[in-house]
C-alpha cells in the first residue's frame, strides 16, 4: 500500500494536466518603451501699431510674426528600476487675433481708406479652452507609455526582492503593479506569496478575484503541497459547488489522501470519477485508494480499464504494469 501512495505523490509531481510547478511563477514582461517627441506651433499676430496723419490719409503697418516653442516629451527611464517621467501638462492655445487684412501682404499695398480702415477696439479676440485634437491624442497616448513603463519596472522590481529573499518587499512592488493593470498573473503570484506569509485571510480574500479556474486550481494546489491544509480546505469548499469536470473534487481527494484520511479521500476521488469516467487520472486516483481502502474487485476492474487505454500516462502505465 505504502508503495502505492508514494506513487500518487511522484505521479503528482510529474503530472502536466493537474499539477504546474508550485514555485511561485515570477516573470517579467519585456517591452520597450518608444520615445517620443512632439512638436507644436502657435501663431500669434501681435503688435497692430497705428498712425493717422492728417484727415484724408491713414496708414496702418502691421507686423506679425510666428514663434515656435518645441515640447520635449519625457524619454523612457535609461533603467527599468527608474520611475518614469511625468507627461507635460498641454499647452494652451494662445490668443488668436482676428483681423481681416492678412499679414503677407506687401506693406506697400496696405492703402486703406476711411471705408476700411477697422478701429483696434473692433478686432475680434478668441481665447480657445482646450487644446487641439491632434495633441490631446498624443499626450494620452505618451501617459499610457508611462503607466506601461512603471508597470514592467514594478514587476521586475518584485522579482527582484523576491530572489533576494525579501519576500514582504516583493509583494509591495506586485500590489503596486496590480494597482496599475488588473492583471491576473499578477494576482496570482499576490496570493501565492500571501500564502508564504502565512496570510490566510487575505489569500482566502483575492482569490475571488480570479476568473480563470484553472488559475484557482493551481492556487489550492500550492497550497496543499506547502501545508496550508486548512486554507487549502477553505479555498476548496468554496469552489466544490462549481465544480462541472470533477477537477476541485480530484484535489480534494489528494488533500484526504496526504493527510491518510483515506476515507474521505475515496469519497471525493469517487465523486470525481463519476464527473468524468474516461479521465486516466481520475480512474488511477480511484482505483487506487479503492485498494487503500480493501475494496480489490472494483478497483482491479479499473485497472483493467486503464490498461486498455491506448494513449495512457506513461508514468500510469508503468505503475498498473507491475499490478
Amino acid at each position: 500500500m505504502s508503495m502505492l501512495i508514494q506513487a500518487l505523490e511522484n505521479l503528482e509531481k510529474q503530472n502536466k494536466k493537474y499539477t504546474s510547478n508550485p514555485n511561485v511563477d515570477f516573470f517579467l514582461i519585456s517591452k520597450q518603451k518608444k520615445n517620443s517627441k512632439e512638436k507644436r506651433k502657435i501663431l500669434v499676430l501681435l503688435s497692430i501699431t497705428s498712425l493717422i496723419t492728417g484727415i484724408a490719409v491713414a496708414t496702418i503697418n502691421i507686423y506679425s510674426y510666428q514663434h515656435t516653442r518645441t515640447i520635449d516629451f519625457p524619454k523612457s527611464p535609461p533603467q527599468k528600476v527608474s520611475p518614469p517621467q511625468k507627461s507635460m501638462p498641454p499647452v494652451q492655445q494662445t490668443n488668436i487675433i482676428d483681423i481681416p487684412v492678412p499679414a503677407s501682404y506687401p506693406i506697400e499695398e496696405l492703402s486703406i481708406t476711411e471705408k476700411e480702415f477697422i478701429p483696434l477696439n473692433q478686432i475680434k479676440i478668441t481665447f480657445p479652452n482646450h487644446p487641439i485634437p491632434v495633441e490631446k491624442h498624443n499626450l494620452q497616448e505618451n501617459t499610457q507609455k508611462d503607466i506601461d513603463s512603471t508597470f514592467l519596472s514594478l514587476v521586475w522590481l518584485a522579482e527582484e526582492s523576491y530572489n533576494q529573499k525579501n519576500i514582504e518587499g516583493s509583494l509591495r512592488y506586485y500590489q503596486q503593479a496590480y494597482n496599475l493593470k488588473k492583471d491576473e498573473d499578477i494576482l496570482q503570484n499576490i496570493i501565492l506569496i500571501l500564502i508564504d506569509l502565512n496570510k490566510s485571510n487575505l489569500a482566502l480574500e483575492k482569490i475571488k478575484d480570479i476568473s480563470s479556474l484553472e488559475r484557482v486550481y493551481e492556487v489550492i494546489l500550492y497550497a496543499i503541497e506547502n501545508n496550508h491544509i486548512e486554507l487549502a480546505k477553505k479555498m476548496l469548499l468554496r469552489y466544490i459547488p462549481f465544480d462541472t469536470n470533477g477537477d476541485f473534487f480530484y484535489l480534494a481527494g489528494y488533500l484526504y489522501e496526504l493527510s491518510q484520511n483515506y476515507q474521505k479521500a475515496l469519497e471525493y476521488y469517487r465523486k470525481a470519477y463519476f464527473k468524468n469516467q474516461k479521465d486516466q487520472y481520475f480512474m488511477y486516483a480511484y482505483a487506487r485508494i479503492l485498494e487503500i481502502n480493501n475494496e480489490y474487485t472494483q478497483a482491479e476492474k479499473i485497472f483493467r480499464e486503464l490498461k486498455s487505454i491506448e494513449n495512457l500516462d506513461p508514468n500510469i502505465k508503468h505503475i498498473i504494469s507491475r499490478l
